[in-house]
């Protein structure tokens, strides 16, 4: 087998697919790229059997076709280094070596195992439905901080996305807090769909993604497996089996008191009082609230800012970094903090945007 391709093409197709190759493994195959060569394109694959990417590059000058698989940190860090603007590879099976070409450089770079290698993700479809590219990435980056990857609880290390009808709702909680991301689907899903996807898998989503309005991303559900194909690339992930918590529970229906809060002047206040302790104290008065943290062996801090207030007052306690996680993704210029008391959930929204939420449980402060 031969050809020839760009260096710029072969090099980032390389670098995206890398994301998905198993870095340690019982199985010394994972940490390879797979190609597979037809007359026109080279299809590049990488996978830790989790999660898996794949992209295609054209290529021209092709002599025969078939599939190899080279040690994938190795030919990914070489291509890159090429100053060259074509890269020629021929694959000798004889001397089960891959030959590399790039001006007068030449490499020699030894095959791995095309038969050890897991087998392509099966292309049995039950689901297909489309969302734009700059929607589903707002759902990921309004949700995905809100869990913990490392747990062993599966619902803590995966996002749940909801479909019923044309709606779409991506949902995350790490049970210290709750965020939910609402849309529209372009395609109405046929049957009321509901699937937890590994963070991990949607945070390489988000990479894939250029945030442009009129890029669409199509979305394959299958029974265990999930696809995302981006303009760039497409990646697929196992489903993680197990019961996500009735999240709708948690979120509060009513609200005793309400303030309405400028939202950088929110997060400044907190990222520096959050300076001297984690956890926070709010007074919440008319007009105003303010923060306090007490760090034994920092000190205290103090900060005060304007607010509009509908309620009785109220004093409780929150994670700074926790408020601060939210004021991250939202785009108004102001935020709600609607309270039911010391003890109970908060639910953090903004009177801009309706399909975005957020809850977060308080933290009982001592006198």
């Amino acid at each position: 087998m031969k050809f020839q391709c760009m260096q710029e093409d072969f090099s980032r197709a390389l670098q995206v697919v890398s994301r998905a190759v198993a870095t340690r493994s019982t199985l010394p195959v994972l940490s390879g790229i797979y190609f597979e060569l037809d007359s026109a394109r080279l299809r590049c694959l990488g996978t830790d059997l989790e999660i898996g990417i794949e992209t295609s590059i054209p290529v021209t000058a092709v002599e025969g076709n078939g599939n190899f698989v080279l040690p994938g940190k190795t030919i990914a860090d070489l291509v890159r280094k090429l100053s060259t603007e074509i890269v020629k590879m021929e694959i000798s099976e004889t001397a089960n070596q891959a030959i590399v070409k790039a001006g007068k450089s030449v490499f020699h770079l030894n095959l791995m195992s095309v038969s050890d290698y897991p087998s392509n993700p099966s292309r049995k479809e039950e689901t297909i439905w489309t969302l734009t590219d700059v929607f589903l990435r707002d759902a990921i980056r309004r949700t995905n901080f809100a869990t913990l990857p490392n747990d062993s609880r599966p619902f803590l290390s995966s996002i749940l996305l909801e479909l019923e009808g044309n709606r779409f709702r991506a949902v995350a909680t790490d049970v210290s807090r709750l965020a939910v991301q609402e849309g529209l689907l372009e395609t109405a899903a046929e049957s009321k769909i509901s699937m937890m996807v590994p963070v991990r898998a949607m945070q390489e989503v988000f990479k894939l993604l250029s945030g442009a309005e009129e890029e669409r991303v199509e979305v394959a559900v299958s029974e265990r497996q999930i696809m995302f194909r981006c303009r760039e690339a497409s990646l697929f992930s196992r489903l993680i089996t197990g019961q996500f918590p009735q999240y709708e529970q948690v979120i509060p229906k009513s609200s005793a008191t309400i303030a309405t809060i400028n939202k950088n002047d929110l997060a400044a206040a907190l990222d520096r009082v959050s300076l001297f302790v984690s956890s926070v104290r709010m007074i919440v008065s008319q007009g105003r609230i303010q923060l306090n943290a007490n760090g034994p062996d920092v000190g205290d801090a103090y900060e005060e800012i304007e607010a509009a207030i509908e309620g009785p007052d109220l004093e409780i306690g929150f994670n700074g970094k926790f408020l601060i996680d939210f004021l991250k993704v939202t785009d108004s210029e102001t935020v709600r903090m609607s309270f039911n008391g010391a003890r109970t959930p908060v639910l953090m929204d903004t009177q801009d945007d309706e399909n975005y939420l957020y809850v977060v449980m308080p933290l009982l402060l001592s006198e």
